[in-house]
């Protein structure tokens, strides 16, 4: 069965073609995102997942909407694993323990806020000059989420 959600993992990972880390498992990490998007175990068991979150239909099933970058979270998995039931559980271990806090927004500690909180207080403590340079040309440090999200994912460095 085809979600409408299959065309964008399927954008998501042709991304990866444009990487030469990571194109030559195009195929693979596509598989592995359209199996992870179809988990109902995710859902129920991601970091963030509450009671009602579990309580009601997922679409899709894994309670993920694919979004911009959810590739570069799994394809480290293509070096670390052969057998695509490996890579998948260990990629979906990794996103419900750690990698969903970085797509949730709320007050706990351990979740996205708190790390753009983070983010902000160590610039304005290592470089207050650019801090208050960046504030005065209003650029907002508090919309940072994406460029904090690609030091975990896009700036993995892969040795041959």
């Amino acid at each position: 069965m085809d979600y409408v959600t299959d065309d964008l993992v399927h954008l998501d990972v042709q991304s990866t073609a444009l990487d030469a880390t990571f194109f030559p498992f195009e195929e693979v990490l596509d598989q592995l995102l359209l199996l992870f998007s179809r988990d109902k175990w995710v859902a129920q068991h991601a970091a963030t997942a509450t009671a009602t979150d579990t309580a009601i239909a997922q679409f899709p099933p894994s309670g993920v909407a694919p979004f911009r970058g959810l590739v570069f979270y799994a394809a480290p998995f293509s070096y670390l694993y052969e057998p695509i039931d490996e890579m998948y559980f260990g990629f979906r271990a990794l996103y419900c323990r750690y990698l969903c806090r970085l797509q949730h927004i709320s007050s706990d500690p351990r979740d996205i806020l708190t790390l753009t909180k983070q983010f902000e207080d160590l610039l304005i403590e290592v470089d207050p000059n650019l801090f208050w340079h960046l504030n005065s040309i209003r650029v907002s440090l508090h919309s940072r989420g994406p460029s904090l999200e690609g030091p975990f994912t896009m700036r993995v460095r892969v040795s041959p």
